[in-house]
């Protein structure tokens, strides 16, 4: 019983620790790329920016709301505007 129990705990455990956030989120393209910002083109969620490495030309659209589902990466991009660097993501799905 004690070796059942045990087995389902780590399933459990594992089970979460893979699970992923499906939920497409609210944000918005920010256009940074003029000279003195040199950022191009961000993602801002919830107040927080990030640095997409997978935006679509499509919409590459200053302040175009859009929702999304996106990936964290363990990666930032530094620029004149943001030289603490911004954290990159990659976009899994976008729409308008």
């Amino acid at each position: 019983m004690k070796r059942l129990s045990l087995l389902f705990l780590i399933f459990l455990l594992a089970i979460s620790a893979c699970k992923k956030d499906d939920k497409f989120v609210n944000a918005t393209i920010r256009d940074e790329s003029l000279p003195l910002a040199g950022c191009g083109w961000l993602i801002e969620i919830n107040s927080e920016f990030y640095s997409p490495k997978n935006l679509p030309d499509e919409f590459k659209v200053g302040d175009m709301e859009v929702e999304i589902k996106y990936d964290e990466l363990n990666s930032k991009a530094f620029c004149q505007m943001h030289p603490d660097g911004l954290d990159e993501i990659s976009i899994n799905e976008i729409r308008d």
